[in-house]
């Protein structure tokens, strides 16, 4: 696709919680080994178990762009409130955009 479509970039925002762990810690006064609760982050992986609902509740997110001189695209994964995936493709022909930009950018001047 790279190939065709030009520069790539993938984004991925992945879904990143707090939780509690326990994790052995050396008592400071007895020099003992004690369980202590401690905070740890976690971060679920691209395509984990629960990547689609990840997905669908907006705490993850995938995309990737593509751009030449030519065109941009943006591919966009999404998952609907039912469950089905959804693949979204956004097309742009920048020199079209460019030039109905320019156009509009004459009627102004031309309307002073």
């Amino acid at each position: 696709m790279e190939k065709k479509y030009g520069h790539a970039r993938e984004f991925f925002e992945p879904y990143t919680y707090d939780e509690l762990v326990d994790q052995e810690v050396e008592d400071e006064k007895t020099k003992e080994k004690v369980l202590s609760k401690v905070v740890q982050t976690k971060t679920n992986p691209l395509g984990g178990e629960n990547f689609l609902e990840e997905l669908r509740s907006g705490k993850a997110s995938l995309y990737a762009t593509f751009e030449t001189t030519e065109i941009g695209v943006m591919l966009d994964v999404r998952v609907a409130k039912d469950g089905r995936s959804q693949l979204i493709l956004d097309y742009k022909n920048l020199p079209l955009m460019q030039a109905e930009k320019d156009k509009k950018f004459e009627n102004l001047v031309q309307d002073l």
